[in-house]
C-alpha cells in the first residue's frame, strides 16, 4: 500500500506516516531504512578507533550517539539505525581488507596518531 508523500518502494519515514512526527532535522523523502548516516558513522566509528585504539570506547559511543540522534531528531526508526550499524560494520570490514586501503590507512593512522602526540 503506497502511503501519501512516501517514496514508492521504500519504507516511509516516520514524518511521512504521521504529521504529529515533527522532525528537529532537515526533511527527508528518500527512504528510512537502512539510516545512511549511521551507515557512515558507524563504518567511521571502527576505522578511527582502529587507528587509535586506546580510544575505541569513546569513539565508539560517539558513534552511536550520532546514529541514535536519527531517532531522536525524528527522522528515522530504531531499526532504520540498527540496520545502518551492520551495514557501516560490513562496509568497515571490507575497506580494512583491501589492499589499497590499508595502504592509506597506515599512512593516515600515522599522520592522526603524530597529530595527537601518540
Amino acid at each position: 500500500m503506497a502511503t501519501e508523500g512516501a517514496v514508492v518502494g521504500k519504507r516511509p519515514r516516520p514524518h511521512q506516516l504521521s504529521d504529529l512526527v515533527k522532525p528537529a532535522v532537515k526533511l527527508s523523502n528518500s527512504g528510512s531504512w537502512p539510516s545512511g548516516h549511521a551507515t557512515v558513522g558507524t563504518m567511521m566509528g571502527i576505522i578511527l578507533s582502529d587507528m587509535v585504539p586506546e580510544k575505541r570506547a569513546e569513539i565508539m559511543a560517539r558513534a552511536a550517539e550520532y546514529a541514535h540522534n536519527r531517532v531522536v531528531g525524528g527522522i528515522h526508526y530504531p531499526s532504520d539505525v540498527e540496520m545502518g550499524k551492520i551495514s557501516g560494520s560490513a562496509i568497515a570490514a571490507v575497506l580494512l581488507s583491501r589492499p589499497d586501503f590499508k595502504t592509506e590507512f597506515e599512512v593516515a593512522r600515522s599522520e592522526l596518531r603524530s597529530d595527537l602526540g601518540m
